[in-house]
């Protein structure tokens, strides 16, 4: 199997388990993901990128070097952030252009 069909069925399990939202932040770079088994168990992902196997997961399938949605999980996490901090920037961009404009300081 393809290394792209792989991290597309771990983004595909991450999106059906609700993953992004399981996700817990330590700091940058380094997550926690809670096993969807095993209650007790919680999965470690470091790493920081654009793509799933630019992370690394003491899941099983992580230590395999094979792409889990524990990672998966952590990269969509990372997505829906920045699509609302650039939400929030559009925003206050819309917000600092609808101001009135001083006339005394006209350029």
């Amino acid at each position: 199997m393809a290394l792209g069909d792989i991290q597309g069925k771990a983004v595909a399990k991450a999106n059906r388990l609700s993953g992004a939202a399981r996700v817990i932040r330590v700091r940058h770079g380094l997550y926690r993901v809670p096993s969807a088994t095993q209650p007790d168990v919680v999965y470690t992902v470091t790493g920081d990128g654009r793509f799933v196997i630019d992370y690394a997961c003491t899941c099983p399938a992580g230590r395999s070097g094979i792409p889990c949605w524990h990672a998966a999980a952590v990269r969509l996490r990372k997505t829906q952030e920045e699509a609302k901090a650039d939400w929030r920037r559009i925003l206050a961009r819309r917000a600092a252009e609808a101001l009135p404009r001083d006339p005394d300081r006209a350029a």
